[in-house]
Order: C-alpha cells, then structure tokens, then sequence
C-alpha cells in the first residue's frame, strides 16, 4: 500500500516508474479531499527491484523509493 497523507485539499496524480524511466502504472489521478489515503498496489507481477513513485500535489511534486522484493 501507499500512504499519502494531504494537508489540504486539491488535485493528485501518483505515477510509478521503473528506473529505466518507464511508467508502470498510473495510480491516481483526481480531485482528493484533505486527510490520509491508502492506495493498493499489486507489484506481484513486476520484477524485483527499486521504483519510484512520482508524487503531484496541487503545483508540488516529490518522489518517494518503493522496494519490490521477490
């Protein structure tokens, strides 16, 4: 799972990308209301290995490592 918490609210987009670059999935991408949301993530058929996850919040973008064990 991916726990985001929002401080406010306003429009979110979670991308997960690979480190070649290549988008995995597209985890959210809407108007969400303040306060914490968990988004699932079924990694069972990616490869072992380190992600990012690509995180844009109003006009804000972080980044944040997800480990994929085998």
């Amino acid at each position: 799972n991916l726990r985001i918490q929002l401080p406010t609210e306003g429009s979110l987009e979670i991308n997960i990308y690979n480190l070649a670059g290549q988008q995995m999935r597209k985890v959210a991408a809407a108007h969400q209301l303040a306060g914490q949301h968990d988004f699932r993530l079924d990694v069972r058929q990616w490869p072992a290995g380190i992600y990012l996850a690509k995180v844009r919040f109003k006009d804000q973008t972080t980044s944040m490592k997800l480990i994929v064990l085998p």
